[in-house]
């Protein structure tokens, strides 16, 4: 009779070639958008960083345990991962507020 493997859980870290595990995924363009829509509000980059690794080290993963019918897919992102993402964020985040000051130069 063989063992049947336990099953696991859906926060389960991401594997290589899952989403969450590479540097830059489908969800890097969300990251960058999200960080151009910070500097839109006003959060300098520096603010951006701090959010960024605040939301990947201290947030996300315990709502994905909460909550992980909320994220597709529920797997914890790997290390390579949280940095794409951070790194997404605060270019966006960079890149926003070089836009807005080119609009306010057109002014």
């Amino acid at each position: 009779m063989t063992k049947k493997k336990p099953e696991e859980p859906p926060w389960r870290p991401a594997k290589p070639g899952e989403l969450n595990h590479a540097l830059v995924d489908r969800w890097t363009f969300i990251h960058l958008s999200a960080g151009m829509a910070m500097a839109g509000l006003g959060v300098s980059p520096l603010g951006m960083l701090f959010v960024a690794v605040a939301w990947e080290t201290l947030v996300e993963p315990r709502l994905k345990r909460r909550f992980p019918e909320a994220f597709l897919p529920a797997t914890q992102d790997s290390f390579q991962n949280s940095i794409g993402d951070v790194a997404a964020n605060v270019v966006g985040n960079m890149l926003g507020h070089r836009l807005l000051a080119g609009l306010k130069k057109r002014r």
